[in-house]
Order: C-alpha cells, then structure tokens, then sequence
C-alpha cells in the first residue's frame, strides 16, 4: 500500500483497508475521520470531543497555576483528600486565626478541626471575643472574672468587699444600695449617742456615734482615740457630768486645742461641752468650742 510519488488532486478521497504509512508530512485542509484510532507522539491543536475515562494526563506540580490539565491526583493533592501532599499549610484558604503548626494541608485541616468547639458544647482554654450578643438559654459558668461595661438582671450570689457602688443623696429611701459613706452621711445627719454613767476609758466609734455623753463620772476618765474612719469635717460633741464630786479628765493626743483649752477637772454637779470637727488633713480632732454650766 505505498503511494509512492502519487499525489492525488483536491477532492479527492483516499480509501484503504491497510495502513497508510508516510514518512513525510500528512497535510489536510479537510477533516481526517476514521472509524478507527489515530496514533501519534504528539497531537497539536484544539483539543474538540469528549476525553474518555482511561485518558490520561501529566500530574502538575502542586504549586502550579495554570491553565494546565488538572489530573485527579493534583485535585486530591490540593485539597488533602489522599497521596503525597507537598501544598504548605500557609496556601490553605481558612479564616482561623492563630499559628497553625502543621507543614502540609492535611495536617494543618487536622488541626483546625481539633481547635473547633463543638455546637454540642465544649470547654475554651483562650477568650471569647465578639462584638456582638451572645445568648443561652442556659448558665454560663466560669472560674475566672466576667467583665462587661454593665451586667442586667437578678443578682444571686456575694459582693466581695472591694466592690464599690454609687453613693445615693442622702434623702434616699428607696431600694437602691446603700454605700457605707452613705450610712456615715445618714448616721451624720442623724445624731447617735454613747452614753454610759462612768468610765475610767471613753471611746466613741465614729462610724455609729456622733455624740459621747458620760452623766455622772465617778472616777478618773481617759477620753481615748477615736474609733472608725471619719471623713473631713465630721462632727464630734462630748457632754460630761460628775456625781457631784469633781473628778480628772485626761485626753488623747489626737484631740487638738483650737483657741481654747481642754477641760483637766469636771466642775461638780455641772455640765461641760466640748464641740470638735475632724480634720483629716492633720489627722486630729480638732476642738472648737468649750462650754461649761455657771
């Protein structure tokens, strides 16, 4: 079945039951159609039909990006499904956040999945940050502090001592919390007395008493120090009286003579003031005022 030389003219059909051998060039302006196959090193041109399912392909490199044929094995190797995966961690599209310790693509998806929290529930070593509303129908529960610019609702539990409030006006009388410089205030405005007969040690409680009244000495008395935590300006007033006998008064450092002088006597059967204001600048009572019955 060699042709030879022979070329045949245009139109013209070449029919033949055996091989068609050349060892030139073939060229057509026509089609080429067989019912049989086409066998070459190499087929040039657009590719325009169906590639059947034994067709195979060169595998690219796992990093190219082309517009080469992508066999299944770089598709599997792309997406961690199977095979030597040599993709780095970094090239995997994920919206995680932190450092993925993993080199290759399925162990940096092992990972994240391992970080996930289930929807079923789970325990978090880290925060939770979100700027939006979490809500749950359910408690939420944790060993550490909860912080928020304001929490709303029933509260059921105990506030440590060094939680503050806000001081209410002193007219208040309503179910707002009470500060304890809101009761020092109420307790300011309101006078509370200690008052016992006699004493040979008299010491007021600043927090509960505005006034110390002694009615009738029987003994030498040491006015002592204060108790409490007075605040600027606090007033403090004593009011003494022997048993008709004079008796000696002794007073603490902390009490400072202001234009007057501490009574050291009581006058027998007669009354004594003694006015004082705290100035928490010097740390002292200071007296003011010094009044005694004729």
């Amino acid at each position: 079945n060699s042709l030879g030389a022979w070329v045949p003219s245009t139109n013209t059909t070449i029919s033949s039951t055996g091989h068609l051998s050349t060892t030139g060039t073939i060229y057509a302006t026509g089609d080429i159609t067989t019912a049989g196959k086409v066998t070459a090193t190499e087929f040039s041109g657009e590719l325009n039909g169906t590639i059947n399912t034994s067709t195979t392909a060169a595998t690219q490199a796992a990093a190219d990006n082309s517009t080469k044929i992508a066999t299944t094995a770089f598709v599997q190797s792309a997406i961690g499904g199977g095979g030597t995966d040599d993709q780095q961690a970094f090239e995997v599209v994920s919206a995680a956040t932190g450092d993925i310790v993993a080199t290759d693509v399925q162990s940096a998806l092992v990972e994240l999945d391992n970080e996930k929290l289930a929807l079923t529930g789970g325990s978090m070593t880290g925060n939770l940050s979100t700027t939006g509303t979490i809500y749950t129908s359910g408690d939420i529960t944790t060993t550490s502090d909860v912080t928020a610019t304001e929490f709303s609702g029933e509260l059921n539990g105990t506030i440590n001592a060094t939680t503050t409030g806000i001081t209410q006006p002193i007219a208040t009388m309503d179910n707002s919390i009470a500060t304890t410089l809101f009761v020092k205030n109420a307790v300011l405005k309101s006078p509370t007395v200690q008052q016992l007969a006699s004493t040979a040690s008299f010491i007021i409680n600043t927090d509960l008493q505005t006034d110390g009244v002694l009615t009738a000495i029987a003994i030498t008395t040491i006015i002592g120090a204060p108790i409490g935590n007075p605040v600027q300006g606090q007033k403090l007033t004593f009011r003494f009286k022997d048993n008709g006998v004079s008796q000696t008064l002794t007073w603490n450092g902390i009490f400072r003579e202001i234009g007057v002088t501490l009574p050291t006597s009581t006058n027998p059967g007669k009354l004594i003031y003694v006015d004082c204001k705290y100035n928490s600048d010097d740390t002292s009572w200071d007296v003011l005022s010094i009044q005694q019955e004729l």
